[in-house]
């Protein structure tokens, strides 16, 4: 990875992954010997300056794996909106794992949760608003831009028009809920449940997000790619007499 980090974003994304992941990896078996030996003062000071490089890198990496998708060979891909797309997952969903983990070992021990849940729902708020603009915004200039930007926006708005809805509604849905959790969070059972529901929402509006993300992208590379699988265009061709040309792709009788 670090042999081409001048000229590929793949370089610089593994290169920034791999020191993100090596210097949590040092930051906690630092902190951990530290407790084992606190008189060694160069443990603490190895595992601050490792969680210091890590902060630093992981953001480093997203902004180099987003990269890896800005070509103009995908127009659907190659919009700021990516941008928003990751580093708001990279907010609501470590916020969301964050609590997944820790709000458990708080209960277990007796601990209050109201401040790790309304900590946790800030940031999930601030990575879903993140995302939403970035949403509004490319959708916008996908059916400006036409060519194949235009032909992936038309599926995702008559092929894929309910799961963009359903998408779209459950995002409006967790900011509200989120929201109101980072005002009005507290260590109610009420609270847990409600939080319990948020996480699955997100979950969910997160896996139809990446999804969509890969099966509306149309390569500028393959100008069949919008009639791919469309029975509609299949039954046309053979009623028109284009299955009869071969690089249309369709077969001309079915039995």
């Amino acid at each position: 990875a670090f042999n081409n980090l001048k000229y590929s974003p793949v370089s610089r994304e593994v290169a920034g992954i791999a020191v993100f992941f090596n210097s949590l990896g040092v930051h906690f078996l630092a902190l951990l010997l530290a407790t084992q030996w606190p008189q060694m003062a160069l443990l603490e000071q190895i595992g601050v300056i490792s969680g210091y490089v890590a902060v630093l890198s992981g953001p480093l990496a997203i902004y180099f794996m987003h990269k890896i998708y800005r070509i103009e060979a995908r127009p659907y891909w190659n919009h700021w909106q990516v941008l928003t797309a990751f580093f708001g997952n990279m907010l609501t969903l470590g916020a969301l794992m964050t609590a997944l983990i820790f709000v458990p070992v708080f209960l277990y021990n007796g601990q209050s949760v109201g401040s790790l849940v309304q900590f946790t729902s800030v940031l999930m708020v601030v990575g879903l608003v993140a995302e939403g603009i970035g949403h509004i915004f490319h959708a916008r200039d996908l059916n400006i831009q036409g060519r194949e930007g235009h032909v992936s926006y038309y599926e995702q708005v008559s092929t894929f028009g309910k799961t963009y809805i359903l998408r779209n509604v459950l995002l409006l849905i967790n900011v509200f809920v989120a929201l109101a959790l980072g005002f009005a969070g507290g260590d109610s059972l009420l609270a847990i449940i409600v939080w319990a529901i948020l996480v699955l929402s997100v979950l969910v509006m997160a896996t139809i997000g990446r999804a969509m993300f890969y099966v509306l992208v149309v390569p500028t590379t393959m100008p069949g790619a919008f009639f791919w699988k469309n029975k509609g265009f299949e039954a046309h061709a053979r009623d028109s007499g284009l299955a009869q040309m071969p690089q249309v792709g369709v077969v001309a009788e079915t039995h």
